[in-house]
């Protein structure tokens, strides 16, 4: 539990966030909630949070500017989607700007069961040129699980097909 510092800097407790992320989900226990706080710079990774709810159990993680600050933490993708959530509950991500106008897909892709998900007071950057739902800010598609509790406040979106595009759950009875 606590806060984690992530960057460059010898007050860093990690260089990147999948650094940090490999961390927890090999800890003995989780005993508190978590807070990655991100020092200022552009950090290029793709990030993975499936099954993060097996991890946390009900504490939240959250991934965040150190100085609160939107414009001062650039994550990009390398390719594809820059934030996956599947099987993951109490996330939040704030004060970033998460770009994937030049290489990615999706900013934020569901692709599966999602409870208590926060995004907010982001700069989110999608393919400007896109044509279709493929390019877009924050994605889920129809069949991927639910999605609930979902709060995206506060946030300048620009480009993708569609800025969010979220199908509901699945069809069957």
């Amino acid at each position: 539990k606590g806060d984690y510092i992530i960057g460059n800097s010898s007050n860093a407790d990690f260089t990147t966030i999948n650094s940090a992320l490999y961390a927890l989900t090999n800890a003995d226990c989780i005993t508190g909630d978590i807070c990655f706080k991100i020092e200022s710079g552009t950090y290029t990774q793709n990030i993975d949070l499936t099954n993060y709810a097996n991890y946390l159990g009900n504490y939240s993680l959250t991934i965040t500017s150190l100085v609160n600050h939107r414009d001062s933490v650039i994550l990009n993708d390398t390719a594809g989607v820059l934030i996956t959530l599947n099987n993951t509950n109490n996330f939040s991500v704030n004060n970033l700007t998460l770009n994937v106008a030049t290489n990615g897909t999706h900013a934020i892709n569901i692709t599966g069961n999602v409870n208590n998900i926060k995004i907010r007071n982001c700069k989110i950057f999608a393919n400007p040129n896109a044509t279709t739902e493929t390019y877009c800010a924050i994605f889920k598609s129809y069949n991927t699980g639910f999605a609930n509790n979902i709060d995206i406040s506060n946030n300048t979106i620009d480009g993708g097909f569609n800025s969010i595009l979220m199908v509901g759950g699945n069809t069957s009875v």
